[in-house]
């Protein structure tokens, strides 16, 4: 997930990727997630597994 983030240009992904990107930047992730759906995928993830917990904090 991290080099997809880091392939489409994701704003965070000199500070960091998942779980800032999942904050800041949805569309992105979710375009990610379209895209492996229509390849094939039966599953996919989320990517907030390392967000630190202030980041999420502040947002909630």
């Amino acid at each position: 997930m991290g080099t997809e983030i880091q392939a489409r240009g994701s704003a965070g992904s000199q500070v960091g990727w998942g779980g800032p990107t999942s904050m800041e930047e949805p569309y992105l992730i979710r375009g990610i997630h379209a895209d492996y759906v229509s390849a094939g995928a039966d599953v996919i993830n989320t990517a907030i597994g390392n967000a630190p917990h202030p980041s999420i904090e502040r947002r909630v």
